[in-house]
C-alpha cells in the first residue's frame, strides 16, 4: 500500500520485479508522480498490477487482504505472498539466493522479516546503492510472508500493519523469524514531514480511532512540529526504535545505536520503453501538507467506517456501497402489470411489516406507506436526495430485500447538514454506512451535492425519486427542475414536509403549485408527504382492472390518509419496555374469580379495539379481499 513515495518508488519497484514473479501494488491517493509512474510500469510490464484505493482512511489491513485474494485468484502456481511497503527492501543479493533460501523453510507457513530501521547518509532519493546508517538491533516489528494455503484460507487475515496474521478462532499467529528488511521510513526532511502528517491525517480520518494504533506517527509529529527539530540531525531520533511509543528520544543517545551500512539492490534491467515513466519522477517535490491544525480539524470531519465491505472494482479498491464512480443508464420503457385488488391488498398488508431500522427521524410515520408503495410499484431504481441518518432509505432497502425485487437503491447526500437539518456529526454518516452494508448487493451511496450527482444519471433512469433536501421553496423547486428529466415513464416523486409551515420551510408552497400539474396523493401527518405521479405509464394513474376504484381519486386519498396516518403513528411509536414478570410462588392456588375478571377485561379491550380506527382499517382490508374473491368466483 503506497502513497506519495516518489523518492523511493523507482528503486523499490525494479527491486521487487527482480525478486518476485508477480507484484500487486495498491496506491493510496498519490499525487506526487508515484501513481503515474506505476501506471506506466504496469502497462510496460504486465506482471506488475496496479489498483487504487481512494478512501482517506488508513484501512491498510482491508487493502492487503483484498490484494492477497487477488494474488490467489490471479496466479494458479502461487507459492508465497510477501507483504512489503515502499520503504522496505529484502537483503538478498539476487533472485537465486532468495529462492534457495526460501526453499529451506518447507515446514513453515508464516514467516516474519523484522525491520532493520535505517536512514540514508545524505537525505534525498533512494537509488540502487544505499549508503547510510542502520540500527544495531532488529526491530520487534516487521512484515509477514504467508504460504498459498494461508492466503487462500478465509479464516486467516492480515492484520493492521501487516506485522502478523490472525486466525478467526485461534487469534494472532506469530510467524517464524526468518530474515530482515532494510527499513527506510525517513529519507529527507521534506519527505519525513509529508509522510508523518499524511499518516496522522489518515489515522484521524478513521472513526473510533484507537490511540494504540499508529502511535509512532504522533510521536514523530511531536518531535518534528512541537520540538522544532530541523536539519538531518534529527533522523536518528526518529528512526531508532521506529514504531515503539517513545516521544522523548535523545538525538545523541539514539546516534550511538547506529552503524554504517552499504547495500546494493538487485534490480531488473529497465526497458527503454520506461524512460518516460522514470522521467515522471525527475524533480519531484514532496507534497505540501498544510499545518498540523488541518490534521486536528480532520477529527471533527472524519466520517469513514473501518470494515470489510471492500473489493476491487475496475482496478480500484472501493467500498461496495460507494457508488461514487458508478453511472446509471436509462431504464427501458415497459408496460407495468395492471393493479388488481389482490395487488392492492398485498400492498396494504405490507404496511404492517415491522420496521427494522429506527433512527431518530421526522419521516418515520410514513414508512408504512413507503412499504406499500414499493410493494405496489416495484421500482427498478430508487433514488433519495437528502438521506441524513437514513430512516426512509434503509426502510426502502428493507422492503426491497423482503420483496426480492430487481431494484437498485441510491442514496445521495453530502452528510454535512444544513440550516434545517442542523450540522451532522461524523457518526451520522458512519452509522448510516454501517447499516447500509447489509444491503450492499443492491444499494449504495453518492457522497456529494445533488447537482454533482446529476451527470451520473441518464435521462429516464429513475422510477422512484424521494426529494428531502434543503426545504426552502427555491431549493425544492431547483431539485425538481434538475431531476425531473431523469424520471422514467413510470416515474413517481415523493416530497417530504409538504405540511410544514415554520420558519422558511417552503416545500408546501412548491407542492401546492406542482400538484396542479400532475396526478397526486398527499398525506397530512408527520409533517406531510406528497406523492407526485410524473410518468405516463405509472400504474397509479390507471383504474384497477377488477374494480372502478381509482387509486388517485379523492375517495381513495381520504381512505389512504386514514389507513396510513394511523398505521404510521402506531408503527413508529416507541415500543414499551416490558417489565420483568413477577416471580411466581411455588404453589399458587387457582383464583377462579380473578380469572373471570381477567376474561371480562380482555373482552372489553377487544370490543374497544374492534371499534377503533385501527381495527376498522384491518376489517376494511379483509372486506376488500373477500369482495375480490367473491367477484372472481362468480
Amino acid at each position: 500500500m503506497i502513497r506519495d513515495e516518489a523518492d523511493v518508488i523507482e528503486a523499490w519497484t525494479f527491486h521487487q520485479l527482480e525478486l518476485f514473479d508477480y507484484v500487486l501494488v495498491a496506491d493510496h491517493g498519490s499525487v506526487d508522480g508515484t501513481l503515474e509512474f506505476l501506471r506506466e510500469v504496469s502497462r510496460a510490464i504486465p506482471r506488475l498490477r496496479l489498483v487504487e484505493y481512494k478512501q482517506p482512511t488508513y484501512d491498510q489491513h482491508v487493502v492487503l487482504n483484498v490484494l492477497r485474494r487477488m494474488a490467489v485468484n490471479d496466479l494458479a502456481d502461487l507459492e508465497w505472498v510477501f507483504v512489503l511497503d515502499a520503504d522496505e527492501f529484502l537483503t538478498f543479493a539476487d533472485k537465486q539466493s532468495f529462492v534457495e533460501t526460501l526453499s529451506s523453510v518447507e515446514s513453515y507457513d508464516v514467516l516474519t522479516f523484522h525491520w532493520r530501521n535505517s536512514y540514508p547518509r545524505h537525505p534525498g532519493p533512494i537509488g540502487q546503492s544505499i549508503d547510510g546508517y542502520r540500527d544495531r538491533s532488529p526491530s520487534p516489528f516487521g512484515k509477514v510472508a504467508i504460504r498459498r494455503n494461508i492466503a487462500a484460507d478465509a479464516d486467516y487475515a492480515i492484520t493492521q500493519g501487516a506485522h502478523n496474521v490472525a486466525h478467526r478462532l485461534m487469534g494472532q499467529i506469530e510467524g517464524f523469524a526468518f530474515g530482515e528488511l532494510i527499513h527506510l521510513p525517513i529519507r529527507s526532511q521534506e519527505q519525513a514531514r509529508s509522510k508523518i502528517l499524511q499518516g496522522c491525517d489518515s489515522y484521524l480520518s478513521t472513526p473510533d480511532y484507537d490511540p494504540r494504533q499508529g502511535h509512532h506517527w504522533f510521536d514523530i509529529l511531536n518531535r518534528m512540529m512541537v520540538d522544532g527539530q530541523s536539519g538531518w540531525s534529527f533522523a536518528p531520533a526518529l528512526v531508532h526504535q521506529y514504531g515503539i511509543a517513545n516521544n522523548a528520544r535523545d538525538i545523541d543517545v539514539a546516534m550511538q545505536n547506529f552503524d554504517c551500512f552499504h547495500n546494493h539492490l538487485p534490480m531488473i534491467s529497465v526497458p527503454a520503453t520506461l524512460a518516460k515513466a522514470v522521467g515522471l519522477l525527475d524533480g519531484h517535490r514532496p507534497i505540501e501538507i498544510p499545518h498540523q491544525n488541518r490534521i486536528l480539524e480532520r477529527i471533527a470531519r472524519r466520517g469513514f467506517l473501518k470494515h470489510e465491505n471492500f473489493d476491487v472494482i475496475e482496478d480500484e479498491i472501493r467500498e461496495l456501497t460507494d457508488f461514487g464512480n458508478r453511472t446509471f443508464p436509462a431504464l427501458a420503457d415497459a408496460t407495468p402489470a395492471p393493479v388488481t385488488s389482490d395487488a392492492l391488498v398485498d400492498a396494504l398488508q405490507s404496511a404492517f411489516w415491522p420496521i427494522e431500522h429506527r433512527p431518530g427521524s421526522a419521516w418515520g410515520e410514513h414508512i408504512p406507506f413507503l412499504f406499500s408503495v414499493l410493494t405496489l410499484l416495484k421500482p427498478r431504481r430508487l433514488v433519495e436526495l437528502g438521506v441524513h441518518n437514513g430512516a426512509s432509505f434503509l426502510a426502502a432497502c428493507q422492503a426491497v430485500r423482503h420483496l426480492q425485487t430487481e431494484s437498485e437503491c441510491v442514496a445521495v447526500d453530502n452528510w454535512i447538514g444544513d440550516a434545517h437539518a442542523g450540522t451532522h456529526s461524523s457518526s451520522v454518516f458512519s452509522d448510516f454506512r454501517n447499516n447500509l452494508a447489509q444491503y450492499k448487493e443492491f444499494a449504495g451511496y453518492l457522497r456529494m451535492n445533488f447537482s454533482e450527482a446529476l451527470p451520473q444519471f441518464a435521462e429516464g433512469s429513475i422510477d422512484l425519486l424521494h426529494i428531502d433536501g434543503f426545504h426552502t421553496a427555491e431549493a425544492v423547486r431547483r431539485d425538481f427542475d434538475q431531476w425531473i428529466g431523469k424520471m422514467s415513464d413510470q416515474g413517481v416523486i415523493l416530497f417530504h414536509d409538504t405540511n410544514e409551515f415554520r420558519s422558511d420551510f417552503g416545500v408546501w408552497r412548491f407542492w401546492r403549485k406542482i400538484r396542479e400539474q400532475y396526478p397526486h396523493v398527499e398525506f397530512g401527518h408527520s409533517h406531510g408527504l406528497g406523492v407526485l405521479v410524473v410518468g405516463k405509464n405509472s400504474p397509479l394513474t390507471k383504474s384497477m382492472t377488477d374494480t372502478v376504484f381509482g387509486l388517485l381519486s379523492v375517495r381513495a386519498n381520504e381512505f389512504l390518509q386514514v389507513i396510513f396516518g394511523n398505521v404510521g403513528r402506531l408503527s413508529w411509536a416507541p415500543k414499551p419496555v416490558a417489565s420483568p414478570p413477577p416471580t411466581a410462588p411455588a404453589v399458587a392456588p387457582v383464583d377462579v374469580t380473578g380469572l373471570n375478571s381477567r376474561i371480562a377485561e380482555l373482552e372489553h379491550q377487544l370490543h374497544k379495539y374492534n371499534k377503533s380506527i385501527y381495527g376498522r382499517a384491518r376489517r376494511s382490508i379483509r372486506r376488500i379481499r373477500m369482495r375480490a374473491k367473491g367477484s372472481k368466483s362468480t
